[in-house]
Formats: C-alpha cells, sequence, structure tokens
C-alpha cells in the first residue's frame, strides 16, 4: 500500500495484520480522488474507521489542511501513528482519536466541527453503514456543500437516498461499492 499522489507519492505505508483491517487498494483510492479532483485542497478531512489512514493520508498528501482520523483500535492506532510519522507531517495538520466512532461522533458535534469531506469505511463484517449515515444525519459535521464517501459490501443495500443524502455517484469494484453522498437540505 503507498501513498498515490502529491506530496509523499510513492511512499509506502504499512498496512498491519490485523483481522478488522482491510486496506483499500490503490486502484481505488486513484479512482476516489480522481473524481473529487481539486476540491480536496485546502480542506478539512474526517476519516472514519481510519484503519492504516491509507485515505486520510492520501488526502493530506494531495492538500487538504487537516485530518481528523477515528480508529477504535489501540493497536491499528499505533500503527496509523506510525504512517503519519513516516511521512513526517507536522502534528498540527492532524489528529488521531482512538475511540467508537459513535463517541466521537458525538464529541466532534460539541466541539462544533465541520468537514468539507468525511471518509467512511466501516468493518465488512458487520452491516452498520445505514445506523452511521443515521448517526451522521443528526449532525451539521458534513458542510452543506460537503461530500460523504461511503465505502460498503455490495450486499449492504442502501438506498440512493437515505435520510438526508442523496447518492450523486457510485462505483463498484469487486465486492466493494464506494458511494459518494450530499446532504439534501
Amino acid at each position: 500500500m503507498r501513498v498515490v499522489a502529491g506530496k509523499w507519492k510513492g511512499v509506502h505505508l504499512k498496512a498491519g495484520k490485523f483481522e478488522d483491517l482491510r486496506p483499500i487498494t490503490n486502484r481505488i483510492k486513484e479512482s476516489l480522488f480522481g473524481i473529487l479532483g481539486d476540491q480536496i485542497i485546502s480542506t478539512k478531512i474526517l476519516d472514519l474507521y481510519a484503519g492504516s489512514g491509507s485515505i486520510g493520508i492520501e488526502a493530506l498528501s494531495r492538500g487538504a489542511s487537516h485530518c481528523i482520523f477515528i480508529e477504535r483500535s489501540h493497536k491499528v492506532a499505533d500503527l496509523l501513528l506510525r504512517n503519519l510519522q513516516k511521512i513526517n507531517i507536522e502534528h498540527n495538520n492532524y489528529e488521531v482519536v482512538t475511540a467508537d466512532v459513535y463517541k466521537s461522533i458525538q464529541t466532534l458535534v460539541k466541539r462544533q466541527a465541520e468537514f468539507n469531506t468525511i471518509f467512511s469505511d466501516p468493518p465488512f463484517r458487520t452491516p452498520i453503514a445505514n445506523r452511521l449515515l443515521h448517526a451522521l444525519s443528526k449532525t451539521n459535521l458534513l458542510k452543506t456543500d460537503g461530500t460523504l464517501i461511503l465505502r460498503h459490501h455490495k450486499t449492504e443495500l442502501i438506498s440512493d437516498r437515505i435520510y438526508n443524502f442523496e447518492s450523486v455517484r457510485v462505483k463498484a469494484f469487486g465486492d466493494s461499492i464506494v458511494r459518494f453522498l450530499r446532504q439534501v437540505l
């Protein structure tokens, strides 16, 4: 696994061998960031279920100004921190939160945090994408013109319009679906 483009292009990141860790492929990352294009520059990113940090690090490499990584597992969060140290990024450009995603969402709401892009790649074995979308729909974490990107298993059915989100683009990659959502006002 490597950083595909930007400031740290070509840097190899450690993926680790953890049961629930399912790193995103470089092919999916290239496609995802190709779709986002320059809209990632100077933005604030929230990376839910961050794992090794590959998505958030890619966003920072391509010009995002700040990323908050949420990862529940202390062991995986340690791996994420090692990947951040490897690219030698300034500490004020990121925050790693080792906690449950739903508790973290509530904490971020209390902090009145807002993000241009929210990435979410929950574990495939647990169909929680709908629950996550419901939790996010009750917040103002995603800016009005922001994008929520959800990767889920192809067998997990998600409506094109769910809660206050609407799918604007859906791409299939093997058993993965990457869904780009916007808020419906």
